[in-house]
């Protein structure tokens, strides 16, 4: 049976990722960590194909993956990341999945096959092939705003749950009880959260929920307006939306308006993350966020890290949301 890099991994009782940065000639690796990787490949007669010959000067390359580079979120931790990235001399490529599963998977795929040196994910989507190419673990990988469960690996992220509840709880405390929630793709570890953040504050505040007031969108504008005729004529009597995003949640407004209908007057709307879809429509709207560039600084040099010394434990950096509010909420209390 030949020799793996799991084998040396065993033996050396180094991490995978490491073992074949020393082998690839990527990344910066200590001297003492290349000595004993060398030392078990020797002993253990492991073949590999030296790929440093070729190009020892070659630049470090990182990989950032991004289901839809026109969402301003995604393109603030984009910002955040290549900050810390150009100070540390390293190139970084932008692929837009589209948010596609599949897509996702063939560029991790493709990193490899190129020989990036690491990759960040700003969305990711559990699945059985994604999850069996990050557990080969080529090279660092660093989740931003997602998390995939059946794994550990290094993440930052928001507190979806906490701000699917604040959201929610703040438009109970504004005297409402008959709450929709525009959500966003079931695949999407982000989007559960904050569907588990709304359930549990009506959940606590007694408020039986529906199933016809949760309505999935694709975190696009399409779904925002595609709500907007649901909420019309499905959803008599109820009078506020939380919204899974700002980007739906201002489709979600102005289809209303073309509608006939008005906010906060007729429909209260809360939403997640502060971008400008948030403040430059019709109305702004009060939201739940955290800064997107912190979450993309903090993940580069989470990565950073990992380039430069072996680390075999894995963090998970969690931002609290913060409420922001706007004008789009009416206060039916009194």
């Amino acid at each position: 049976m030949s020799v793996t890099i799991n084998d040396i991994a065993k033996a050396s009782g180094l991490s995978t990722a490491t073992i074949s940065r020393v082998l690839s000639g990527k990344g910066n690796v200590k001297k003492e960590t290349a000595d004993l990787v060398m030392k078990y490949v020797e002993e253990l007669g492991y073949k590999y194909k030296n790929s440093s010959k070729k190009d020892p000067s070659r630049d470090i390359k990182i990989m950032a993956i991004a289901g839809d580079i026109r969402n301003q979120f995604y393109l603030g931790i984009i910002q955040g990341a290549n900050n810390v990235f150009i100070k540390n001399g390293y190139k970084m490529a932008i692929f837009n999945s589209n948010n596609d599963p599949v897509t996702e998977e063939e560029f991790v795929n493709f990193a490899h096959q190129d020989q990036y040196d690491g990759i960040i994910m700003i969305t990711a989507t559990e699945t059985v092939t994604l999850t069996e190419l990050l557990k080969k673990n080529l090279c660092p990988v660093v989740l931003v705003n997602r998390y995939i469960r059946s794994m550990d690996l290094d993440a930052v992220l928001i507190d979806n749950s906490r701000g699917g509840y604040i959201a929610t709880q703040y438009l109970i405390q504004k005297g409402h009880t008959r709450i929709a929630h525009l959500s966003g793709p079931d695949n999407s570890t982000a989007s559960q959260d904050r569907k588990q953040g709304y359930l549990a504050a009506l959940k606590d505040s007694k408020i039986h929920s529906e199933k016809k007031a949760v309505f999935e969108g694709n975190l696009k504008k399409e779904s925002g307006i595609a709500f907007a005729d649901y909420f019309v004529n499905n959803l008599s009597g109820y009078t506020a939306v939380f919204c899974a995003n700002d980007i739906m949640a201002a489709a979600f407004v102005e289809r209303l308006y073309e509608l006939g209908y008005q906010v906060p007057r007729d429909v209260s709307v809360i939403c997640f993350d502060d971008t400008p879809a948030a403040t430059h429509g019709r109305i702004k709207l009060t939201t739940v966020y955290c800064d997107p560039e912190t979450m993309g600084e903090v993940a580069a040099s989470i990565l950073v890290e990992n380039l430069s010394n072996d680390t075999s434990f894995k963090r998970k950096v969690i931002y609290p949301p913060e409420l922001i509010e706007r004008e789009s909420v009416a206060d039916i209390s009194k």
